[in-house]
């Protein structure tokens, strides 16, 4: 069981502190714990005096799990914002007291920071950025040791302080100092929640032989209007406020409400976590993570986090890239979004308006309009940051954030949204798709070439053959025979057959196509994409002849919609090709008609009186037959034989039928193979279409 943490001050024998880092779990673990197992009698919190009147923090903890925000509208029209969030040890705090308070116990809660911080000049609050350890330490070393490091830098950083840094620092603490000495005066026993580098200031006050006097800040209140918002989890975590995994949060908040906080440890729940997701995502997908790669993924994680010197894995840097690296990229990122679930309406709706007073809340008579979350400025630090505090080696952990979210969770922005207006046709026209068909394609008609020959080890009479034979010729010298035994390659029956991209391929996953529909694909020449942009209204068609053909055929049960209107997936019960390298739109088109136009589809495949009477699982050989030089390719189950009818076709057609098993490609490709995404021509043609694509397609 963890040892609990605070520091018993040497000056007043009924003060406790425990000084944290916001939006730490670590710390609120530490506050929640302390609270609720101690008689403590009063807890004093580091937040505006003004939430001590008006039911404003009753209300926002009153939310959790919920998170919420105190909005706060600046009187030179700019936006503080202070989150209200379970894994910050001051908001824990106030849900901590609520709690005991619900549960009859007297005990005490008092906010004495100074309310004139919404009107600080933003100047004022940046603060020298401090290069943090992780905070698992602290449980080892305890409280003192922990923040040694950390208060060396601050001291090492004074000569980078502004006068006005230094000014509004050494008034906030001396202030705050008064309060708290008023507080110790009612003898009872009291917690401290303060920000350490708020203690580290009050620190030098309390215990400084002539204190400096009190002067009150100059500046004639003003009265502001703020509003109560829910706010948006992710949006809160990508910039910092929720600390490393929002589910890790929700779990911290879940063993509190039960009064089970003694069970609950970060790390076991980020194991067990893992552990869980590997559990479904095996039974959900069949093979998705061999033993070996389970094995390598946590051996690869351990290494990462050891070396960024920390005991936490993250989110992103860690756990993500881990699983990314040894098992895939989908799974990883539904690993990562596992790591990141919490509940959310939706939206960032008002809770009420308020007006906040020097030293009250009052109900507000009229709103204003809600700003984005990028234009609201944390209200401790005056910018877009949460926090200046910076965990070892990961000073990029925001970029990561950002960067990651959209690819996460799907998410497309206002101007994103825009330029998708229209509903429009539907192309195949994913890259790395057709990379994919190319290499396997490319690996199958390479093990068909190989098996048209024929080997066999014969003695040598002079010649060299294929090569030597090493073990009959090593037999032949231990038995006394005292020869040599060469390989001879002989073509087998298949010899002559020619193979290349042009060679149809068929894919057949499944043999069970009941109900399953059947589609074609169509590529067309520069006229015909010109047509299909929004740019057709400045070509004139006259001077230009639209041309296409068919160059795929597949069959599956139904269309999913993965972005309304846009991306749609097929998971695919067969696929035929008439050309299979990587190329797009004209490209591909110009290679298709290189082919003399006998062995060119440009009537529909489902109306074509030669094949529709083929079963659904036969459609795209007979397909690929009537449209080969010489041969057609399928790729099927273990023992896969054509029907009679199939077979002959076949010889009408003088085209032979090769075979290649499925199981000779690995379970990830054949799974990805089978998932064909279709993309509206509207999107195909949007300037941000590359990274649309990247956020919906495995």
């Amino acid at each position: 069981m963890k040892k609990k943490q605070y520091i018993k001050h040497n000056k007043f024998d009924n003060l406790y502190v425990i000084p944290y880092i916001r939006g730490r779990l670590v710390f609120a673990e530490m506050a929640a714990r302390a609270i609720e197992e101690d008689n403590f009698e009063q807890v004093v919190a580091d937040l505006p005096f003004f939430m001590n009147t008006g039911a404003l923090w009753e209300k926002a903890v009153k939310l959790f799990p919920q998170v919420s925000s105190l909005l706060i509208k600046r009187n030179d029209d700019t936006f503080a914002v202070f989150p209200f969030v379970p894994n910050d040890a001051a908001c824990m705090s106030l849900a901590a007291v609520k709690l005991l308070k619900d549960w009859g116990r007297d005990i005490e809660l008092r906010c004495i920071d100074d309310s004139h911080i919404i009107h600080y000049p933003r100047e004022s609050l940046v603060q020298p950025v401090i290069r943090m350890r992780d905070d698992q330490f602290v449980f080892t070393e305890g409280l003192d040791e922990y923040y040694n490091a950390m208060y060396a830098q601050l001291e090492s950083s004074l000569s980078e302080v502004t006068e006005d840094q230094r000014l509004f620092n050494e008034y906030r603490a001396i202030l705050v100092s008064e309060r708290i000495k008023g507080c110790m005066a009612g003898g009872k026993k009291t917690l401290f929640v303060c920000e350490y580098r708020l203690w580290w200031q009050i620190q030098k006050t309390l215990n400084a032989s002539h204190p400096k006097p009190v002067h009150y800040y100059a500046q004639k209140w003003k009265d502001v209007q703020a509003a109560h918002v829910l706010s948006d989890p992710i949006d809160l975590w990508k910039r910092g406020a929720m600390d490393d995994s929002t589910t890790i949060v929700k779990q911290f908040y879940d063993r509190f409400q039960s009064a089970s906080l003694k069970t609950f440890d970060k790390l076991d729940e980020i194991a067990a976590l893992i552990k869980n997701h590997f559990k479904v995502e095996s039974q959900r997908r069949r093979g998705c993570s061999s033993i070996r790669k389970t094995i390598l993924f946590y051996q690869y994680l351990q290494n990462r986090v050891a070396a960024d010197l920390r005991i936490t894995p993250l989110v992103i840097r860690h756990l993500y890239d881990s699983a990314h690296s040894c098992i895939g990229r989908q799974y990883a990122k539904t690993l990562a979004v596992k790591c990141l679930e919490y509940p959310y309406s939706g939206q960032d709706s008002v809770q009420r308006f308020i007006v906040i007073g020097q030293n009250s809340v009052t109900m507000g008579t009229e709103g204003f309009d809600i700003p984005h979350s990028a234009k609201r400025l944390f209200l401790y630090t005056g910018t877009d940051q949460y926090s200046y505090d910076h965990f070892h080696d990961d000073l990029s952990w925001a970029v990561d954030r950002n960067t990651m979210l959209d690819d996460f969770f799907n998410n497309l922005s206002d101007s994103e949204k825009n330029g998708l207006s229209n509903y429009t046709g539907f192309k195949w026209e994913i890259r790395r798709d057709f990379k994919l068909i190319e290499s396997v394609c490319s690996d199958a008609r390479e093990r068909i070439m190989r098996e048209q020959y024929k080997e066999k080890n014969m003695r040598s009479w002079g010649s060299m053959g294929d090569g030597i034979e090493w073990k009959a010729t090593i037999a032949s010298r231990a038995s006394g025979e005292d020869s040599v035994y060469i390989r001879k390659r002989s073509m087998n029956r298949n010899n002559g057959k020619k193979l290349n991209e042009f060679t149809p391929v068929i894919f057949i996953f499944t043999d069970d196509m009941k109900g399953h529909v059947v589609k074609h694909l169509e590529e067309g020449n520069e006229a015909y994409h010109y047509y299909a942009s929004e740019e057709k209204d400045f070509i004139d068609f006259r001077k230009m002849k639209v041309d296409c053909v068919h160059y795929a055929l597949m069959t599956y049960p139904e269309e999913k919609v993965v972005y309304p209107k846009h991306i749609f997936r097929c998971d695919l019960s067969s696929l035929a090709l008439m050309y299979t390298r990587g190329l797009l739109k004209e490209q591909r088109f110009k290679q298709l008609i290189k082919r003399p136009e006998r062995y060119l589809c440009r009537t529909f495949p489902q109306l074509d009186t030669e094949i529709k009477n083929f079963p659904l699982s036969e459609i795209g050989v007979a397909w690929g037959l009537k449209y080969a030089e010489e041969s057609v390719l399928v790729i099927a189950k273990d023992g896969w034989r054509s029907s009679e009818e199939l077979a002959e076709f076949a010889e009408n057609k003088k085209t032979r039928i090769m075979h290649q098993p499925l199981s000779r490609f690995s379970p990830d490709v054949i799974e990805r193979l089978r998932k064909l995404y279709l993309i509206s021509t509207d999107l195909e043609y949007h300037p941000g279409r590359d990274s649309i694509v990247k956020r919906f397609v495995d």
